[in-house]
């Protein structure tokens, strides 16, 4: 049967032996204890199991509301969400980060100091290049230029500081787009990093003229067949060749010179 408003009123509070169930249509139902007390509740399916949740007691919730906030949760039910815990979420206490300093502290302290061996580095970091420059910004209103326009200043001092800073931001602004403090995580994307002109630094190990020199000197000095030592010095003039720095250029002025 349809709930109404009148069976509802003429029930409530009614004494009964039983509980009892009655249902009004799209899963919503109302349960009655034996003191009258009268529940509205949501009957649905999620992950292949079947769930209730209470939604709120006659007469503080009416039948007009209640079928309005089972229409609503199963909307959230459709996009995959279990309306159980879009309620929880909904009645925890509002979380706000009014500045990005404000948001990146906040983060800061759930997802660093307990499980980066850095933390206080990382603090130290965004306290001298990131807070001067947007930290009295609010979070949303942080554009992809404002970040860019940091980092690559932050990249001037030092390489791997920017990419630091870039790694670090991207997390915390990824927290902050799951929590809805931005609309969207403008750091975000594979390429974002090269978009701002950041370059992960790679080290290298270097290789002195003069120990290319002493390999060359092994080489020929060796009492191994001349095609071998040729290809020895073929093996290593590829070896050099690969390295784009200038000291790998002048290396190979080197072993030009004494082949």
């Amino acid at each position: 049967m349809a709930l109404t408003d009148a069976w509802l009123m003429t029930n409530s509070g009614k004494r009964t032996d039983t509980l009892r169930e009655v249902t009004d249509g799209a899963g919503l139902s109302v349960r009655i204890n034996p003191t009258g007390k009268i529940v509205f509740q949501m009957r649905y399916v999620f992950d292949g199991n079947r769930r209730r949740l209470d939604l709120g007691i006659y007469p503080e919730l009416d039948l007009r509301a209640a079928r309005a906030e089972n229409e609503r949760l199963r909307g959230e039910l459709k996009k995959g969400h279990d309306p159980k815990a879009v309620r929880l979420l909904e009645r925890q206490p509002a979380f706000r980060a009014d500045t990005i300093e404000d948001l990146f502290r906040r983060w800061h302290e759930r997802f660093c100091q307990s499980k980066e061996p850095h933390a206080e580095e990382i603090l130290r970091s965004f306290e001298l290049y990131v807070f001067p420059t947007i930290g009295t910004f609010p979070p949303a209103h942080v554009t992809l230029e404002n970040w860019t326009a940091l980092l690559m200043e932050a990249a001037t001092v030092k390489s791997s500081m920017a990419t630091m800073l870039f790694n670090k931001a991207k997390r915390m602004l990824a927290w902050a787009e799951s929590l809805r403090l931005v609309p969207t995580n403008v750091l975000a994307g594979p390429g974002a990093l090269n978009e701002l002109q950041v370059a992960k630094s790679r080290a290298k190990r270097s290789r002195p003229a003069e120990e290319v020199t002493q390999i060359l000197d092994a080489v020929e000095r060796s009492r191994i067949a001349k095609s071998s030592k040729r290809f020895l010095k073929l093996c290593l003039s590829l070896v050099i060749s690969m390295e784009s720095s200038q000291s790998a250029k002048a290396r190979r002025a080197t072993f030009d010179n004494m082949t």
